[in-house]
């Protein structure tokens, strides 16, 4: 579509960039900056693994399904791919089970980059991100290409396979990672987190880690969940189930709830108050705000399902806490378990 302001200017041939494509190789992915952790990048990799199939809770409160594969790089390098979306996951296993033993190729188009527990990793978005599979790309036919005739990066060594010896290898299957192995992290040293007290002396806002044990529940006057805009997901005041969001200024009707949970924890330095929002607080109650509602119709507005107490005395590791507020925010890394 053309306006009346746009304007048209000749391109010469070997101006027009024809791969659509800008691939990030493995160990750039990991020594990005902390700026460009949040853009989104190209992969190319072969498929050499594959975990089961998980259901999760969106943060918007959506079920969904996620499954981790393994990309390898020529210099033998892996890395972890999540993949989110049933129909992303669907379009995986289909044309695995095509592929015949074949070498699978995959393009990882507008992926995003992701640090946790010292192991780099990319991971689908819902709305932009793509997989492809052995597309006729000159990178990717290059790729294929050496994968068939694997030569690694050592200057005397060079290992030829046959087609058919990389069919027999096939996918390997990748024992599914445990969601609660931040308890194993921590006990080997490998993840470095703040105290409590060195988070309330923060000034500014930071990303880091705490781990603390949960001493109390308190839901304050704002209640353990609200209602949502069906469209920006923003707070909304529900008046006999219609509302206007005041953020997109739609009107709609019956608008879903959402948790809110406030929390306290301790960790012998001082304590912390820390929100569980909707996803965290659907994966301990494995119900929705609006379930939870409906099977608790006699709460007040302080009080909270007492389903909800099962969390009193457990450790909760926290990632992407953000200090240099009143309450501190609990990013995608919490996790529970027993002390």
């Amino acid at each position: 579509m053309f306006f009346r302001k746009t304007s048209v200017a000749r391109l010469s041939m070997d101006a027009f960039p024809f791969s659509p494509f800008h691939f990030s190789h493995f160990p750039g992915v990991a020594e990005m900056t902390a700026a460009r952790q949040f853009h989104l990048i190209d992969c190319l990799g072969h498929v050499v693994g594959k975990e089961d199939v998980v259901d999760m809770v969106t943060r918007n409160g959506d079920a969904t399904k996620m499954m981790a594969i393994y990309l390898e790089d020529l210099e033998g390098r892996k890395m972890k791919c999540t993949l989110f979306g049933e129909e992303m996951i669907s379009q995986f296993n289909n044309y695995i089970v095509r592929s015949n033993g074949e070498p699978v190729i995959m393009v990882a188009q507008l992926f995003k980059p992701n640090f946790y527990l010292n192991e780099t990793s990319i991971q689908s978005t819902f709305n932009s991100s793509r997989i492809l599979f052995n597309p006729n790309f000159p990178e990717v036919k290059q790729f294929r290409e050496r994968v068939l005739t694997f030569t690694y990066a050592y200057p005397f060594l060079i290992r030829i396979l046959a087609l058919g010896d990389i069919a027999t290898q096939g996918i390997a299957d990748v024992p599914t990672q445990s969601q609660n192995s931040a308890s194993v992290e921590l006990a080997g040293g490998a993840i470095c987190n703040e105290t409590i007290e060195s988070v309330m002396n923060m000034h500014q806002e930071k990303h880091c880690w705490v781990l603390g044990t949960v001493v109390s529940i308190n839901c304050g006057p704002k209640g353990w969940y609200y209602a949502s805009c069906k469209n920006c997901y923003k707070k909304v005041e529900d008046k006999k189930d219609l509302y206007k969001c005041a953020n997109c200024h739609r009107l709609g009707s019956k608008p879903p709830l959402k948790y809110r949970l406030n929390v306290i924890i301790a960790d012998g330095t001082g304590c912390l108050n820390i929100l569980f929002w909707n996803s965290e607080a659907t994966t301990v109650s494995g119900k929705t705000a609006r379930e939870m509602k409906d099977a608790n119709p006699d709460l007040d507005g302080t009080g909270y399902p007492k389903m909800f107490d099962s969390l009193l005395e457990k450790k909760v590791f926290a990632e992407d806490i953000r200090g240099g507020e009143k309450h501190y925010q609990c990013g995608s890394g919490l996790q529970c378990f027993e002390g």
